[in-house]
C-alpha cells in the first residue's frame, strides 16, 4: 500500500524531497491488520510453536496481528470468522475518522469472493469516502499464514508541502 501511494504521489511532479517526506509519513501512519484463520501454517513455518498452533486451532483461536517495525504485534483474538469484520470496523473507526478520505487495501488468499462480496461492501459503508483496492496477499505471506487469511491496510490522506 505504501509503495502504491508513494508512486501515485511521485507521479504528481513532486520533488525528491517531497516524495521522501511523503514516504516517511506514509510509513508512520499506515496501519494494517491481518486476520488469520488457522495457526497450523504459522506453526509449520516455526512462526509459532507446534503446540501453540495445535491448541490454538483446537480452541478455534483466530489471532489478529499487525506488522510493526519491531516485529508483529497481536492486537486481538476472535473465535469465529464472522467476528473478524466487526473487529476490523471497530478497530479502524476508533483510530480514523470514517468521514475522512483514506486509502484502504484489502488482501485475500483463497477467499477472494468473501473479501469482495462481504468484507469490501461493509468497509465501504463504514468509510464512505475511502478509496478501496482489492489485491491478493503476497505469495510469501499467504504460504506462511494459510488459506482463509485476509488483511486490511489503511492509509489516511497525507498533506505534504
Amino acid at each position: 500500500m505504501i509503495a502504491r501511494a508513494v508512486a501515485a504521489f511521485a507521479r504528481q511532479d513532486k520533488s525528491l524531497e517531497q516524495v521522501v517526506a511523503f514516504a516517511g509519513a506514509a510509513f508512520e501512519t499506515c496501519q494494517e491488520l491481518v486476520f488469520l484463520d488457522q495457526l497450523k501454517y504459522l506453526a509449520a513455518g516455526d512462526r509459532v510453536s507446534k503446540t501453540g498452533g495445535f491448541f490454538g486451532d483446537l480452541f478455534r483461536v483466530k489471532p489478529i496481528i499487525s506488522p510493526r517495525t519491531d516485529g508483529v504485534a497481536k492486537v486481538g483474538v476472535v473465535r469465529k470468522q464472522a467476528q473478524q469484520l466487526p473487529f476490523a470496523c471497530n478497530y479502524f473507526e476508533s483510530r480514523i475518522d470514517p468521514q475522512v478520505k483514506v486509502r484502504i487495501l484489502l488482501q485475500y488468499t483463497d477467499n477472494q469472493e468473501r473479501v469482495a462480496t462481504e468484507i469490501q461492501p461493509t468497509i465501504q459503508a463504514a468509510f464512505p469516502p475511502a478509496e478501496i483496492s482489492l489485491v491478493p496477499l503476497s505469495l510469501t505471506s499467504g504460504v506462511h499464514m494459510g488459506p482463509g487469511t485476509w488483511a486490511m491496510a489503511v492509509l489516511p490522506a497525507l498533506q505534504i508541502q
